[in-house]
């Protein structure tokens, strides 16, 4: 049974997500804390599907645990959802974080369920199955699965590939001809050389025509002809 952290120190606001997360999906293990430190505790013990996390509790923020929940091999890409009564606070939440989504407080059940329903159904629900990225060498194929691609960089008119991993020298391609092999729902390329992952993005300066991935130290560029499309993707989070 797959495992949602819900963190809100207020009672009643927690009971009531909680009863309108449950309707939507009784299938799941829900646990709830008003702690950070308590949800802390239980995440590395446990294997977390969806966090549902108040960004203002009494120990530390919500945004504080994100972070060190980021910092866990096994947390870089679940999905955060933030609960907050301080819009201003969404904006850095996304930038430093980048969630799934937001709940704004106070909040009715109707807006709480449509986010909610997006990620405890349609996200949880889906297939178990990852779409793999078959590699085709001399004497061999190599299955790749997509999710775990950071990147790819095209240098020298050779494919370069980069993963949780490993770096991975393919064959002489253009960029074109495999970006076709990728699925377009979560790859976007952003400039002439480089294709990302774009649940992986941890951050992106517009100004600075730059993009900073979970798990890897340099900042990817953005290409002049590029940035309108990359704009209209990530411009509300970031």
């Amino acid at each position: 049974m797959k495992k949602i952290l819900l963190l809100e120190d207020n009672i009643s606001c927690r009971k009531h997500l909680l009863k309108i997360a449950a309707s939507i999906n009784p299938t799941l293990d829900f646990f709830e804390t008003g702690s950070a430190n308590e949800a802390y505790s239980y995440s590395i013990s446990n294997d977390v599907s969806v966090f549902l996390l108040d960004i203002q509790v009494e120990d530390y923020s919500g945004i504080e645990l994100a972070k060190r929940l980021r910092s866990i091999k096994k947390y870089q890409f679940t999905p955060i959802i933030f609960i907050t009564a301080m819009p201003t606070r969404q904006l850095e939440a996304f930038r430093k974080i980048h969630c799934y989504d937001y709940i704004i407080k106070p909040f009715t059940e109707e807006e709480a369920g449509k986010v909610l329903k997006k990620i405890l159904i349609d996200y949880i629900d889906r297939p178990n199955e990852t779409k793999n990225l078959a590699l085709k060498f001399k004497n061999f194929t190599q299955m790749i699965p997509m999710n775990d691609i950071l990147y790819v960089e095209y240098v020298n008119r050779r494919i370069i590939i980069i993963t949780k991993e490993e770096k991975i020298k393919y064959m002489h391609m253009s960029m074109k001809k495999f970006k076709q092999l990728l699925d377009e729902d979560f790859f976007m390329q952003v400039h002439q050389s480089v294709i990302i992952n774009s649940n992986c993005v941890e951050k992106i300066e517009f100004d600075a025509k730059s993009i900073k991935l979970y798990s890897v130290e340099e900042e990817i560029p953005i290409g002049r002809s590029y940035l309108k499309e990359v704009r209209g993707r990530f411009d509300d989070l970031y």
